[in-house]
């Protein structure tokens, strides 16, 4: 497992929580647009704890958006 910054892990989470993202590919397309470098956008996604979790929240977040 690679070590990813904490605040970077939130800052995905937020996102997936928005309702904004299908899935990780979108949050590591989110971070990238919010200028977050391609490598600290792909440290956090290739976690594959983390994408499970990212899947999950975005799945959630789009079935519970108004």
């Amino acid at each position: 497992m690679h070590e990813v910054d904490g605040k970077l892990r939130e800052v995905a989470y937020t996102l997936a929580d928005s309702g904004r993202c299908e899935d990780f590919l979108d949050v590591e397309m989110e971070l990238l647009a919010r200028g977050h470098s391609p490598a600290a956008a792909r440290q956090v996604t290739s976690d594959e704890d983390i994408r499970a979790s990212l899947n999950q929240r975005c799945s959630q977040a789009l079935r519970h958006k108004d």
